[in-house]
């Protein structure tokens, strides 16, 4: 989200009081019989859940930054983002084509890292 949030400063003003609106309105709680539910192996509460109010915004900058990454690697008149899927077109040989969705994938990797 951090990457996304830079990313859409080179293209709109977010104040740093709205980036922290944004991480803000990311953290989730869960009661289930009273019991809170907690995430296993992280003390983070960042979540953008189903259905959420802002989720479809959020997956729309997240997007954003995806296909910025991805265009250094695949034509960006060739790549499109719908949702949480990504689809692309490339020409090249079967040989080229497996490298470039091995480095497709590392990229998509490196990128929810952050």
């Amino acid at each position: 989200m951090k990457k996304a949030i830079e990313f859409a400063r080179k293209h709109t003003t977010i104040s740093d009081k709205e980036e922290q609106v944004i991480h803000r309105a990311k953290d989730t709680l869960l009661f289930h019989n009273g019991q809170a539910w907690k995430k296993i192996h992280t003390d983070d509460l960042f979540d953008v859940t189903m259905g959420s109010f802002d989720g479809a915004e959020t997956c729309e900058m997240v997007g954003a930054y995806i296909l910025s990454e991805i265009g250094t690697i695949i034509p960006s008149s060739n790549i499109g983002l719908y949702r949480d899927g990504r689809l692309a077109i490339v020409h090249e040989s079967p040989r080229k084509t497996e490298r470039i969705k091995k480095a497709s994938a590392k990229n998509s990797k490196n990128s929810a890292s952050s």
